[in-house]
């Protein structure tokens, strides 16, 4: 009994000092494009004809944040990871808004190492003095909402994203890309949200920085505009 309460009061602490670093974690915050190539198969419920049917470069914009976690001079945890994005494409009914991490979707979650910082830098533990970084994050998970039909798709086996910053937010253009990216390896089925009907593929996965003011509005867009609602997991 004496080790079983000496076990959780030690989980416990551990807990209390976990909860205290998010609380002054710093937000990362990377407005971005996230684009991904989709394969219809033939005779599905999206495409009734013949003949399979790809749909290169389906495309949103938004914004992914973290909260970090310092681990040691050159390594960053991320955590509790979320993106949203919108945007439209007539093959798949109009519009398009692209969560993950939200609701039931487990978190994103990641790791920035190799961490390089700004010496002249006033505070060596903000993001802002860093100056180069290797970001790896995973995505457990996502949903795509087809506006224009009232439809849900899920994508719901994990991948994991790889790219190279000059900083935090990263330069325009920056590309980050899944692995992996393309071939067999990188397909994943999208199911009717709630089912397990797949009605396509997911495949060339990847992200592109975009510069922060021209994000800012797609965010906007995404969080309050046109009867579009986002859920969000209580804390």
């Amino acid at each position: 009994m004496k080790v079983s309460v000496s076990f959780s009061k030690s989980l416990a602490l551990v807990c209390v000092l976990f909860a205290q670093q998010l609380a002054q974690a710093e937000l990362v915050f990377m407005p971005i494009r996230a684009i991904q190539d989709l394969i219809l198969p033939a005779n599905s419920p999206f495409n009734p004809t013949a003949n399979e049917q790809p749909i290169a470069d389906v495309e949103v914009r938004g914004l992914m944040t973290f909260d970090s976690v310092i681990v040691n001079a050159t390594t960053i945890d991320l955590v509790n990871g979320l993106f949203t994005g919108t945007g439209t494409r007539d093959e798949l009914g109009g519009g398009l808004v692209l969560t993950a991490g939200e609701g039931e979707f487990t978190r994103l979650f990641g790791r920035l190492e190799n961490v390089q910082r700004d010496p002249n830098h006033a505070d060596q533990t903000s993001l802002a003095s860093i100056i180069f970084a290797d970001m790896t994050f995973t995505v457990p998970s996502y949903r795509v909402r087809l506006v224009g039909l009232d439809q849900n798709l899920e994508v719901r086996a994990p991948f994991i994203f790889r790219a190279r910053l000059d900083g935090v937010p990263t330069s325009n253009g920056t590309l980050f890309e899944a692995d992996p990216l393309l071939g067999n390896d990188s397909l994943l089925e999208v199911y009717v949200a709630g089912t397990q009907t797949v009605v396509g593929f997911s495949t060339n996965r990847r992200l592109v920085a975009v510069p922060e003011p021209s994000s800012l509005g797609l965010i906007g867009l995404a969080l309050s505009g046109a009867g579009i609602f986002v859920r969000r997991r209580a804390c």
